[in-house]
């Protein structure tokens, strides 16, 4: 068999076509229920289909016949009144002037062959399906499965198509959130970083250009998983807990965790023997991986500083609304140097300390993006123009990631 056909019995299977199926057994049973007859039967009709039904007190011809037959039982035929078009409208039960339809088949001598119209007594059902009648409800009944069809097929060739859209678009949508050296702003207002360039590196080899989306740490992978980007460049840390929402290339960054303080109270602990208190407060990016690490321990709600980014935490340092921030070394080494002397810098210390790899994220779904990303980085990381640009920002060889 081949793998069209392959494809096309699996699409048969998705939701897609269980969708258009339900619709025409919908369509089938309406019909059913309106007329007595399954779809197809000579006489469903659009009269039959949408006729009122009569009950008992109203007779066969509907509420308006009903009633004045009993008010006027012996009114001459001008006075009786039914609905415009209906099939018992003839010259004796229409006002003159009014072609009726039957006589109109009389007049031109052509009468629909099994047509059977009664002026008096029931009210009448074609037995025979007018053409253009029929011909409507089979291609309502074709389209409506056709329809389903390609909502099967669509969703199974597109089910990744990040690739192809962005290809065909010409533009990589990257989100990032602003932390120095990993994502930052440049003195022209541009993206830049350690993460950003990487990015931009990736997709000038895959021949796109970049566009960029700025929001807060916490709501890049929401905004991520709602498609208002393509891709992650914020130096975000390679945790379990991410690695099962989104999709991370291969390590472009090492970094060990450090302190930011005011210079004239360093921190010297350990990593693992800061404990956080009311009158020692840490501070920690919401979302980041350090502040997951401090959750488990048993520290008080209030010791924990939560804050949207890095330049937030900078300030409830200086201002004394945290003892610490804890953030990656590159981070807080940056803060240090341009706080003119009034930060202190220090890397965390002692046994137990975690050592973080950085990488791109992309959707789950967006496999073969993500494969394209990962052969792109392939070439890129440890070249000559990969070590050039982490020194830009006071990394080098030592930064690089270990190996897989």
């Amino acid at each position: 068999m081949s793998n069209r056909a392959l494809a096309y019995m699996e699409a048969l299977r998705s939701p897609g076509w269980a969708q258009a199926g339900a619709g025409a057994r919908a369509l089938v049973g309406l019909t059913t229920f309106r007329t007595g007859w399954p779809l197809g039967h000579p006489g469903v009709t659009p009269a039959t289909m949408f006729k009122q039904k009569p009950s008992q007190d109203q007779g066969n011809f509907g509420p308006v016949c009903a009633r004045n037959e009993r008010e006027a039982p012996n009114s001459s035929p001008r006075q009786r009144r039914y609905p415009l078009g209906r099939p018992g409208l003839t010259g004796q039960t229409q006002p003159q002037g009014l072609a009726p339809r039957a006589s109109a088949w009389a007049r031109s001598g052509h009468t629909p062959q099994g047509a059977a119209v009664q002026d008096q007594g029931t009210d009448p059902v074609p037995r025979t399906l007018m053409p253009s009648t029929r011909r409507h409800i089979m291609l309502g009944t074709t389209a409506l499965l056709a329809g389903g069809a390609a909502v099967a097929l669509w969703r199974h060739f597109s089910r990744d198509d990040a690739l192809a859209r962005v290809q065909a678009s010409g533009v990589l949508r990257v989100g990032y959130a602003l932390e120095a050296p990993y994502a930052m702003l440049d003195p022209l207002g541009q993206p830049s970083g350690e993460s950003p360039e990487v990015a931009r590196a990736v997709a000038e080899r895959l021949g796109l250009r970049t566009t960029w989306i700025l929001t807060s740490f916490d709501h890049l992978i929401p905004d991520l998983l709602a498609d208002r980007f393509d891709l992650i460049a914020a130096g975000m840390f390679i945790t379990p807990e991410r690695a099962r929402q989104v999709r991370f290339t291969r390590p472009t960054l090492r970094v060990r965790p450090g302190w930011l303080t005011q210079a004239s109270r360093p921190l010297t602990l350990d990593y693992s023997a800061v404990q956080p208190s009311s009158s020692f407060r840490i501070a920690v990016l919401q979302g980041s991986a350090e502040e997951a690490l401090f959750r488990q321990r048993p520290v008080p709600a209030d010791s924990l500083l939560s804050v949207p980014d890095a330049r937030s935490g900078q300030t409830a340092v200086l201002l004394g609304q945290a003892g610490a921030l804890a953030l990656s070394l590159p981070t807080v080494q940056a803060m240090a140097l341009a706080s003119e002397g009034r930060l202190a810098a220090r890397p965390a210390m002692g046994p137990g300390t975690p050592t973080q790899q950085v990488a791109l994220a992309l959707r789950e779904s967006d496999s073969r993006l993500a494969d394209a990303v990962d052969q792109a980085l392939a070439g890129y990381l440890g070249s000559p123009a990969h070590l050039a640009m982490l020194a830009r920002f006071g990394l080098g060889p030592e930064d690089l990631p270990t190996a897989p």
